[in-house]
């Protein structure tokens, strides 16, 4: 498994600059997804967390560009 992790950071604009979601694959062939707020300092509160499927990621992944093609 290649050990890759994807961050991504929220935008000035929504006011969610200190927020990541970061994606990787994890040992029982999962995407980990998480997201978490680095203004916060509390590891309790300031992240979340979700395992999801291959089959459900692929559906995350279309779902998501339909709703990209939807914007301006």
């Amino acid at each position: 498994m290649e050990n890759t992790k994807l961050l991504f950071g929220g935008t000035e604009r929504s006011e969610t600059f200190e927020v990541a979601l970061q994606l990787y694959a994890n040992d029982y062939d999962e995407v980990f997804i998480l997201i978490r707020d680095f203004e916060d300092e509390d590891l309790r509160t300031n992240q979340h967390h979700i395992c999801i499927s291959k089959q459900t990621a692929i559906k995350l992944s279309k779902e998501l560009k339909k709703q990209i093609s939807l914007l301006d």
